[in-house]
């Protein structure tokens, strides 16, 4: 297995991420190469719902006049990060390799999406700060697009404009592409709010401090450190 084979790009360099409070932060070194390996080991595990999928994407493609992997997902090369909250609500930001092209892609592609055979977009308008807003058959709407030239989206305008302005900080201790860090007292106690339990919950919660983890690769396997920090 070469380095590009691997789920992670190689080499001890960690992206840094945009941290939010009560949320979990997430972040890869190369995006691109993690969603290649994710499509070669679906393809060893279900080689006819790959075939599908490849199939609906190639159909996607001719439809809107682009080629979606080259164009769109091996774009992520460089640090995306990813914070999420409890709500499921979300905010991504992503460095890419070619920026202009794929703001041009973007131009591109949005008036197309509706009329995809494949998919749930209803419509595509814009919003705020030049933002793409994509909403499904449902009713959910993604906030997409350039801001400067980063790729971001989240569930609310409000959240895409922050992510791409905030900076970001690199996780203490980290080695390797994929790093994860959050702070476990305020995600406990937004965990203990939601369910509605007493306040005196919380008591327990002061001594929990960050969570903090990395994983690298490299062609003998992957190897990581997790840690939780106490106050």
């Amino acid at each position: 297995m070469s380095a590009s084979d691997l789920p992670l790009a190689t080499g001890a360099a960690s992206p840094k991420l945009v941290r939010r409070p009560a949320e979990i932060g997430f972040g890869f070194r190369n995006l691109a190469q993690t969603v290649a390996f994710a499509e070669a080991a679906t393809q060893l595990a279900d080689p006819a719902g790959f075939a599908h999928f490849k199939s609906q994407e190639k159909r996607a493609s001719a439809q809107l006049g682009i080629d979606i992997e080259k164009d769109i997902v091996q774009q992520a090369t460089g640090d995306s990060t990813v914070s999420i909250a409890l709500d499921k609500s979300y905010a991504v930001r992503s460095q890419l390799r070619d920026p202009a092209a794929l703001r041009a892609t973007l131009a591109k592609v949005a008036p197309k999406l509706t009329k995809l055979k494949v998919g749930s977009t209803k419509s595509v308008t814009r919003g705020p700060a030049g933002l793409y807003v994509v909403t499904d058959k449902s009713g959910t709407k993604t906030y997409l697009g350039m801001i400067g030239n980063s790729f971001v989206a989240a569930r609310d305008p409000a959240r895409a404009q922050q992510v791409a302005q905030e900076s970001a900080s690199p996780v203490p201790g980290a080695q390797g592409a994929f790093v994860v860090a959050f702070d476990m007292r305020s995600i406990v106690n937004a965990v203990i709010d939601k369910q509605g339990a007493s306040p005196a919950a919380k008591l327990f919660t002061g001594t929990l401090g960050d969570f903090l983890g990395s994983v690298a690769s490299d062609t003998s396997g992957l190897s990581g450190t997790f840690e939780l920090k106490l106050r």
